[in-house]
């Protein structure tokens, strides 16, 4: 009876911070009598995209969120694994954008985007990263107009753990040259799933090959009638104390699967940082290897 009453508290807490949006992000840490539930933090997702700042797609699901948000600018190096392939379709993704904040574009008096200005010449570890055209389409006259730049790159998968490289940046009118030293975290591997399905009655146990002490797992539902787009709904953070989680059944419950069939489990090892460019401001740096698992429901 004890252990009901406490499952029963734990489902009405997530369900409420699920569904409260993140207005005010923040920590709640689940806990139970038994199990791994003391080693998990459930952060807010919320309802909001980032698609003010930039766009997150399949890639970059892990990286792009609601913690995100607020920084203008980032500069982001990842490892992205997919299955558990042998990295046929894995790859090195680099992405590095700076808004201007101070221009926003707006439609019936909402702001709709931010432009986005140009760096110059962008490199990362010797590669130099493609700059691209960011258009949007203005949903009244249905025209495309041009907002700036962003800037990426895809390669094959070479990810090192504890790599030191630096980005490079000639600059522009708006931004100062930089030189940005970074050192890549330790690479995530999962090594072990107990099911390839999601089943909400029962708990999921996953292993992992990680030095990390800290562990994120984003989960995130197919995009409706766009494909190979995910939206994030469940944010968990997972101290890193034996290399292994097992998910308790009642935080699956909290996943839309009458809904959705089809979910993206990311597992994410990253270190952060903010750094000034000069006549600009500051930028979110963001270094990550990320480990994609595809999750089908039960059938």
């Amino acid at each position: 009876m004890k252990h009901s009453i406490i499952y029963r508290a734990l489902i009405v807490t997530l369900f409420g911070l699920f569904w409260s949006g993140c207005k005010n992000p923040g920590p709640v840490e689940l806990f139970d009598v038994q199990g791994d539930s003391k080693l998990i933090e459930m952060k807010s997702v919320g309802i909001t995209s980032d698609s003010l700042y930039i766009q997150s797609g399949t890639d970059s699901t892990g990286l792009l969120g609601s913690e995100n948000s607020k920084y203008r600018s980032k500069i982001i190096y990842a490892g992205i694994r997919y299955g558990f392939s042998l990295m046929a379709d894995s790859l090195v993704q680099a992405e590095a954008i700076f808004m201007d904040t101070t221009n926003p574009v707006f439609n019936n008096g909402k702001i709709i985007a931010y432009p986005s200005f140009d760096a110059g010449m962008l490199t990362v570890d010797g590669d130099t990263l493609n700059k691209y055209q960011r258009r949007i389409r203005m949903p009244m006259s249905g025209s495309d107009t041009a907002v700036g730049y962003i800037y990426k790159l895809k390669k094959r998968y070479a990810y090192l753990s504890g790599h030191s490289y630096n980005w490079r940046g000639t600059g522009s009118a708006n931004i100062g040259s930089f030189d940005i030293p970074c050192t890549t975290p330790p690479e995530i591997v999962i090594t072990e799933i107990s099911s390839r399905y999601i089943d909400n009655t029962n708990p999921l146990y996953i292993k992992w090959n990680c030095a990390n002490p800290v562990i994120n797992l984003i989960i995130s539902r197919e995009g409706g009638l766009q494909r190979r787009t995910w939206v994030p709904v469940l944010h968990l953070k997972i101290r890193n104390t034996k290399g292994e989680i097992t998910i308790p059944a009642k935080i699956l419950e909290i996943l839309p699967i009458k809904n959705y069939k089809n979910f993206l489990f990311s597992f994410i090892s990253e270190t952060r940082f903010t750094s000034t460019v000069s006549s600009y401001g500051s930028v979110l740096i963001q270094t990550a290897s990320i480990h994609n698992i595809p999750m089908n429901v039960q059938p």
